[in-house]
């Protein structure tokens, strides 16, 4: 980051949402319906393949948990470390199942989905990130696209809290420094900073003039970075100031769709050259 080089890439069919774990890559491929691991050699890997798998959109990682949002069945899907699918939620089966456009949305949750093209707006909520709300993992936190909503499911009652409503096109949620959350609202371009019990207590209103806040992290410095895709660029900011300390204009062939801050002796491995 602060020389701006590449330091290492590869090649993906359509890649989305991603983690970093033990020397490799693990990477939504959409169009595929799958998850892959990719290792430094850029060669890939099936990791993960389900009949729910639909335009997996992000995957997440926890306590031996993978969260995967299976974003054209309106869908959160956990699997264990053995690629056992272990706990499923579906938001037509809990009131979400209108489309934007008013039809009516009935899955059939034993067909095999996989190669299927379903369009965004032949979805309900189109969820497409996913995280557990704290460390016992019997807690989800999602966004919501087409609603605009921030939701909260128990995993044992699976009833969803709203936690925010009214929202425009939600993209990402993250866990954030002391204790926080930070949410990217991509219709406003806006960046919402959440408490531990889930309340607002900071908002950035698009000061840098950006025009669609894809993904925003905080990094280990404290700092937020902001991905603005329409812009092909990532912005480093300040925090609570937000001010602008640093940015990064990539290629405009590229689509950016999610940014980790990675760190540490794996990720120095996998790109030492």
């Amino acid at each position: 980051w602060k020389t701006k080089k590449v330091v290492w890439e590869s090649k993906a069919d359509t890649p989305a949402g991603f983690i970093f774990k033990e020397k490799e890559f693990i990477v939504c491929d959409e169009l595929g319906d799958r998850v892959v691991t990719i290792n430094k050699k850029g060669s890939q890997k099936e990791f993960l393949s389900h009949p729910l798998f639909n335009y997996p959109h992000d995957i997440t990682f926890q306590n031996g948990k993978y969260l995967v949002t299976s974003t054209g069945l309106d869908a959160i899907l956990e699997f264990d470390k053995h690629g056992k699918l272990t706990y499923q939620w579906h938001s037509p089966e809990w009131g979400y199942n209108k489309t934007p456009e008013g039809k009516k949305r009935v899955i059939n949750y034993n067909k095999d989905h996989r190669g299927i093209r379903y369009a965004t707006l032949d979805r309900t909520t189109h969820i497409n990130s996913a995280i557990y709300y704290d460390q016992s993992s019997l807690k989800i936190l999602s966004t919501f696209f087409h609603t605009g909503q921030l939701v909260l499911i128990d995993k044992s009652l699976g009833k969803p809290q709203v936690v925010l409503d009214g929202l425009d096109h939600l993209h990402a949620i993250h866990k954030g420094i002391n204790n926080t959350f930070i949410l990217s609202e991509a219709g406003k371009n806006r960046i919402h900073i959440l408490d531990n019990s889930l309340n607002i207590i900071k908002i950035f209103n698009n000061t840098h003039n950006c025009e669609w806040i894809q993904d925003s992290i905080f990094t280990k410095a404290g700092t937020i970075l902001i991905g603005d895709a329409n812009k092909t660029r990532v912005l480093e900011v300040t925090y609570p100031e937000f001010k602008l300390i640093d940015e990064f204009e990539y290629d405009d062939n590229l689509k950016l769709f999610k940014i980790l801050d990675l760190y540490g002796k794996g990720i120095s491995d996998f790109v030492k050259t």
